[in-house]
This record gives C-alpha cells, structure tokens and sequence, in this order.
C-alpha cells in the first residue's frame, strides 16, 4: 500500500512537471507561431509570456511585430517603444518605429524615426534600409529592399598649412595656406538577404581639389563586398573585402587591398563595444613610392554608449606596418607601430541642432632608426594631437549642414616631420 501511495505521488509530480513543462514556455510557442504566419496565436503567446512575468527587449519587439502584422499598428508602436529601451533591439525598434508612422500617416514622425537610426547606428544594413525609407518618404517613390542606397557629401575650406596624406605614411607639410573642395560619394545595395544578415557591394569616390596647390590634389576609389550576420545571440558580425586606388595630382599613386573583419555586442543598458581587425596589402602605383609597398594590420576596440541627448564614443587602435623602407642614399623606416586613442562626443543643443567634438591622440614608432647623415642614426618617434569642433543642422528631409573646425599638430623627434595646421570648412550632407 505504500509502495502503491510512493508511486501515485511520483506520477502526479511528474504529470504536474510534464504540464508545466508544457505550458511553461508561451515564449518559443509565440516564435514558432510567428515563424509560421499565424499572428494571432504569435500575439496571444507572447502575452502570455508577459502575463507570467518574462521581459525583454526580444518580447517586446515580438510583440510590436505581431501587431504590425495583423494591422493594430498604435498598439505595435506601444510595444515597439517598449522594445527601443533595450540595446539589443533599441535600433532596430526605431527602425520599425518609422514604419508603423508611416502606416499610420505620420511623415513626420516616421522621417524622425529614420533619421534617428541614421544618426545612432552603427550597423551598415539598418543605415542602409533607413536611408531607403527616407528617400521613399522625399520621392514618393516605392523602392524594394535590394535598392540602391547612398550619400553625397560636399565641402568647401581653407587650410592654413596644406599637408600631403596626414593619415598615411607620406607626410609632407607645405608650409603653405590654400583653399580647397572636396567631394566624396558613396553608394551601397544589398545583394541578398534581410536586415540581419547578408551579403552587400559598396562603393565610394572621393575627389580634393586645392586652388593653387594642385600637386597635393587627391582622388581616391573605392569598391568591395561585405557580409553581416548575427553568429550569435550576443555578437554580431560583420566582414568585408574591399580593394583602393588613389591618385594623387591625377597619377596613380597606391593600390590597397583589404579584409577586415569585426563583431559588437551590447555591455550595458545604453552601452555597446566592438572588436575589429583589418590586413592589408598596400602596393605603390609609382615606382618613386615603392618604399610604401608592404603590410598593414590593424586592431581596434571601441565602446559607445548612447543617451536621449547624446553619445559618447571611445576606441583604441594599435596598427602594425612591414613597408619595404627607403634604402637609398641614406636609410628611412617607413614601418611604425601606431597606437591611437580617441573620444568622440555628441549633444544635441536643440531640436536639430548638435554639437560634436573629436579628440584624436596618436602615437608612432618606427621600427628602424633613420640614417639622418652618414653614420648617425635616430629612430624616428612622433605625436600627433587633432582636435575637431563641428556644429550641424539636420533638415527634416536626411540633409545636414555642419560647420566644423580642426586643429593638428604633429611633433617628430626628426624636426622636418613636425607640423601644425588649422582647417575650416563648411559642409553639406545629401542622402539619397
């Protein structure tokens, strides 16, 4: 008899664990519900998990998806709105945000949406589908997901001292104050795949034009594929192969082939960091500039975090370099090791208006010392400050007009590579 009671009990438990068991996940019910076009019976099971107490950014979102489905959009915004106070799906409820105001006919508030995306964003897919959806909202026209996206970008200024490739390894100041124009173009399309993963071609043209020193007039081109996709539920990834050619006073001057490679995640309620790594093989295009021909690798880390007013960026990057050298008459290194610090900051001073500053430290040391006169060496270090002030204005249309000031200073342990130069210029963002 108490065998028989022991055993009653074991399967009444078990039969109680089996139901809850059952019933004890509404969550994966509503994801495979969803997944097979039955919105309704998505809906009603993520309420459910909502009424046992699960919360986060995935099931808010699940629900603003469910109600956009079955058309109760005010409702799907609600819930989306929710959704937007989580980092890992903060970006791509704004996102969706701008849909249901479209639907609701609220241009407005959906070129809000969209322009906020842009603007907090780091992901080159949902860039891409928000600037599709703001072209659509200014032309009317009804473009598909695989549509081209791009920006334009205008500048006019004035440069105190003109300095040849200031990021590169060529450096050459002229001492000298010019006026300048430059434009860069670029365009993107997907070429398969949704706003989570795949595969997309980029490509962008950059031209500056100085007034009376046309030998440091640049031309630059640049085309390549990348590829994003989340690999987990915390990381996501995104890699790409691009291949440069730049001109300088229209020759060509180096040829840059690239992989690159890099993963971001969430680290807090606002925050983000992300990881990279980029090999590159840099060809000179002038035989004059062979010395420049060789590896290039890259690391960088990057936190961010983003407020209702503002972000706040840092990065870290340390770059490795093994060019040939000059071995002329007298030697030169051209292989530093870099490491560059940087905190970007922006607020938003009104409804349109931001300010942004850019504080950039770097540090170089080259890899062999430099034979400055017969016989006596001296390995060549250098700091390079850069400091930038840039205050825009966003139109409610995707354009922004900024003014913006920067200030450089390169100080070499090898006099004829120190430089200091100020640059102001005017600019004019044109997304399309």
């Amino acid at each position: 008899m108490a065998r028989h009671s022991i055993l009653t009990t074991l399967l009444a438990c078990l039969c109680l664990a089996l139901t809850a068991r059952v019933h004890a996940d509404p969550y994966s019910d509503g994801t495979r519900a969803f997944k097979a076009g039955k919105y309704e019976s998505a809906l009603k099971a993520f309420l459910e998990a909502q009424r046992q107490g699960y919360k986060s950014g995935e099931l808010f979102y699940n629900l603003g998806a469910s109600l956009f489905k079955l058309g109760r959009y005010e409702e799907a915004q609600t819930a989306f709105d929710k959704a937007a106070d989580y980092p890992e799906t903060r970006e791509l409820s704004l996102f969706n945000m701008g849909l249901v105001a479209d639907k609701l006919g609220d241009r407005k508030g959906a070129i809000d949406r969209f322009m906020q995306v842009l603007d907090e964003t780091d992901d080159e897919r949902l860039t891409r589908l928000a600037g599709t959806a703001l072209s659509r909202l200014q032309d009317t026209t009804v473009q598909n997901k695989h549509a081209w996206f791009g920006l334009v970008s205008l500048d006019v200024g004035y440069d105190d001292n003109v300095t040849l490739l200031p990021d590169t390894l060529l450096v050459a100041s002229s001492q000298q104050n010019d006026l300048f124009v430059d434009a860069y173009a670029y365009a993107n399309r997907q070429l398969s795949g949704d706003e989570k993963q795949g595969l997309s071609f980029d490509t962008s043209l950059f031209l500056q034009k100085y007034q009376q020193l046309t030998r440091y007039d640049l031309a630059d081109v640049n085309a390549g594929l990348g590829y994003q996709s989340d690999f987990s539920t915390a990381w996501r990834s995104d890699s790409g192969a691009h291949f440069d050619l730049s001109f300088l006073d229209g020759s060509a001057f180096m040829a840059t082939t690239s992989l690159s490679t890099s993963a971001r995640r969430s680290i807090s309620e606002v925050g983000f960091a992300k990881l990279g790594y980029e090999l590159a093989r840099v060809h000179s295009m002038d035989p004059a500039y062979n010395y420049l021909t060789g590896w290039r690798h890259r690391f960088e880390i990057r936190p961010y975090w983003r407020a209702a007013n503002g972000r706040l960026d840092l990065s870290y990057r340390l770059e490795w370099n093994d060019r040939r050298d000059r071995r002329d008459v007298l030697f030169s290194s051209y292989s530093p090791v870099r490491q560059r610090l940087r905190v970007k900051g922006r607020i938003d001073i009104g409804e349109h208006l931001g300010l942004t500053a850019d504080l950039r430290y770097r540090y170089s040391r080259y890899r062999e010392p430099d034979e400055i006169s017969a016989g006596v060496f001296k390995r060549r270090e250098e700091s390079r400050y850069k400091a930038s002030l840039i205050l825009s204005r966003r139109y409610s249309n995707g354009k922004e007009l900024s003014a913006e000031y920067d200030y450089t200073r390169n100080k070499s342990n090898i006099s004829h590579y120190t430089y200091t130069g100020n640059v102001y210029m005017i600019n004019l963002l044109l997304p399309w």
